[in-house]
């Protein structure tokens, strides 16, 4: 039977009968760390770099300052990145490029604010798509693909943290790729570490001077499970939880362990602080007010303010009648005492009058005669006109009272209308001080509402001090549960599990270092006999002067050494129809290490010649212009400097 057509159950049972534990014993711990059989095996596929364009604007006294760089139609097979000097932008496009596949910005200080937008076109196998960057100062921009003539919009990111995960994503799905869950050791805790696509994508940038076969980092076995992720063992994702889980449990074994030994009369001290924090907070609960409470004191304010705030629009127009009755009471009572003061001014005047005794006429000056004025006076004439002039009579004094008790009826009505005014007046005064209280009251138990669902309240301290009490009893009364028997399973685990495809994996490595060796020596490596990679990923290095490690190894060799193995990588990949290598290469500063330029030359023309061996990898490599470079690269792959000397 492979070991990839073992079924789960089959992977427990083993396990089970290994350690002497049942079934379901073993199931359930497996369970419960979130461990499967993973053996899918992936199938190649390949990452293909298509365009690129960057935009901007240079800082600074450059000849060019505009920014308006863009290469398209690339494929596969080797582009080189050549300038006459250094420093004029060779390794930047490749970070450049590499940002925009990761969305880990790691361009030079100095650069800030120089690009605007940045557009990267590529193909994961017959499928197109392009990342593009609007605004580069705050990683906004889009990621697209392109089928049947139409473009659909895959994601959207608006800062770095969204670009870096939208990238992560996108790349660990479609290359069929998974992140190592590793445990790491910090402050005493077992603490998760996750590495994704930025980690894997590592394996496709060479340095000049590499210090590890795959990747960068040796922390957590990395390299061994790249190389294994890359050419598609299985088991070892499995292999790598089971690891994870068991230093998990390892690591709180120990702290529970030192946590119990450790216990003494500080934790009694301890308990009895919490204790007294106990009884202060239960305390406090008797006195503070539940938010509850606080709602139901919220509620009876806003329905009171509603009320009086109903009450006040009510009462207005009534006051406002109320007002202009009063204002209308008061103009007849000046109304009627100008009319009753009109008549009497009026009678009084026609006394005055009939008192004067005219001695003649005042138009003609005729001297009225004695016996004229007893007659006009018996028939009560006027003596100047003789119109008659009728003395008062009973009507008049009539008229009199008449005009005096329309002004005691105006003045009536006028007081009542001052009382029935100062009555809504009153009332409006009250809903408008009462509709205010309420507001005032309702905001103000909003703002402690607020605050009280803000902090953890009384009630809650109580609640994790007590659980801080139990815990802490517990620890001191009880023996700690070391699971030691857990830890012993996930060990025989691991082992079993590394038997699973400690057999497959050795054949592979032969044929990838047999493969290396090849590819080695056509980067120029001739005195190199053979190499032998280790299933812990070292490297014996057979040269005809004798043996010696990858890291004993000049500079200029690891580098070619490192290049060779993941071309093996890629190769044996291949020919398995097995692995997920993306089969892209950056190798930056080629030139670096090497003091000859047929050192050079021996290793553009290996890469040259993979178009034999790997059609569809595509390498990218950067250096100083020579003939080493330019003689074996297509011209129409040459990305050169400017006039200015610069790449961009």
């Amino acid at each position: 039977m492979r070991t990839q057509d073992i079924t789960r159950d089959q992977w427990v049972t083993m396990i089970a009968e290994k350690v002497g534990k049942e079934f379901s014993e073993v199931d359930t711990l497996l369970k419960r760390h979130g461990i499967e059989a993973r053996v899918t095996r992936p199938i190649p596929r390949r990452l293909l770099i298509e365009s690129v364009s960057i935009n901007g604007e240079k800082t600074g006294e450059f000849e060019t300052k505009e920014i308006s760089f863009s290469r398209t139609e690339m494929g596969p097979g080797l582009y080189a990145m050549v300038s006459d000097d250094n420093l004029k932008g060779k390794t930047t496009l490749l970070k450049i490029i590499r940002w925009m596949l990761t969305g880990l910005y790691d361009l030079p200080a100095d650069m800030v604010g120089w690009l605007h937008t940045v557009t990267l076109g590529f193909k994961i196998d017959d499928q197109r798509y392009e990342v593009s960057v609007e605004s580069v100062s705050e990683s906004v921009g889009t990621l697209s693909s392109f089928a049947r003539g139409k473009t659909r919009r895959i994601a959207s990111f608006s800062d770095a943290s969204t670009f870096r995960s939208v990238m992560e994503d996108f790349f660990l799905t479609e290359l069929k790729l998974e992140p190592l869950i590793a445990v790491a050791d910090i402050n005493e805790s077992g603490v998760e570490q996750r590495h994704g696509w930025n980690w894997l994508f590592s394996a496709t940038v060479i340095d000049p001077a590499p210090d590890v076969l795959f990747g960068t980092d040796t922390t957590h076995g990395k390299p061994l499970r790249m190389m294994q992720m890359y050419l598609g063992i299985p088991w070892v994702l499995t292999r790598a939880d089971l690891m994870a889980a068991q230093k998990r449990l390892t690591i709180d074994a120990k702290a529970v362990g030192r946590t119990t030994r450790e216990m003494s009369s500080s934790a009694e001290k301890r308990l009895s602080e919490l204790r007294a924090m106990r009884e202060t907070f239960a305390e406090k609960v008797k006195t503070e007010t539940s938010i509850a409470d606080l709602r139901h004191q919220s509620s009876d304010a806003l329905s009171v303010y509603m009320q009086s705030a109903s009450d006040v629009r009510k009462l207005t127009p009534i006051v406002n009648e109320a007002q202009q009755e009063f204002d209308a009471a008061e103009a007849a009572v000046s109304e009627s005492i100008r009319r009753h003061q009109e008549f009497l001014e009026t009678q009084a005047a026609g006394r005055v009058f009939r008192k004067l005794r005219p001695i003649c006429c005042p138009s003609c000056e005729e001297v009225y005669s004695e016996e004229y004025r007893e007659e006009k006076e018996k028939k009560h004439d006027c003596m100047v006109c003789g119109r008659h002039d009728a003395k008062e009579t009973e009507a008049t004094v009539e008229i009199e009272a008449a005009f005096a008790s329309d002004v005691e009826d105006a003045k009536a009505e006028k007081t009542r209308r001052r009382k029935h005014l100062g009555v809504v007046k009153a009332k409006l005064t009250a809903a408008i001080s009462k509709r205010d209280d309420a507001d005032r009251r309702n905001q103000r138990l909003e703002k402690d509402l607020g605050i009280a669902q803000s902090s953890t309240g009384a009630e809650i301290e109580v609640v994790k001090v007590d659980a801080q009490i139990a815990e802490l009893e517990r620890m001191i009364h009880e023996k700690a549960d070391v699971s030691n028997w857990e830890i012993d399973v996930l060990q025989k685990a691991v082992e079993l599990t590394k038997e699973l495809y400690e057999g497959e994996q050795a054949e592979i490595l032969v044929r990838v270092s047999e493969m290396t060796a090849m590819f080695a020596r056509s980067f120029g490596m001739t005195d190199l006999v053979d190499v032998k990679l280790k299933g812990n990923t070292t490297m014996d290095v057979q040269m005809m002067g004798g043996k010696k490690t990858f890291g004993k190894c000049e500079p200029g060799e690891r580098m070619r050494l490192k290049v060779a193995a993941t071309l093996a990588l890629i190769q044996v990949s291949e020919e398995r129809g097995i692995g997920s290598h993306p089969g892209v290469l950056f190798v930056d500063s080629v030139a670096n290490n090497e003091v000859t330029d047929k050192d050079v030359t021996e290793i553009v023309k290996g890469f040259q010649g993979l178009r034999e061996t790997l059609p569809d990898v595509q390498v990218f490599i950067s250096g100083i212009s020579s003939a080493a470079i330019l003689d074996h690269v297509p011209c129409e792959n040459v990305i050169k400097n400017r006039e200015d000397g610069y790449l961009w």
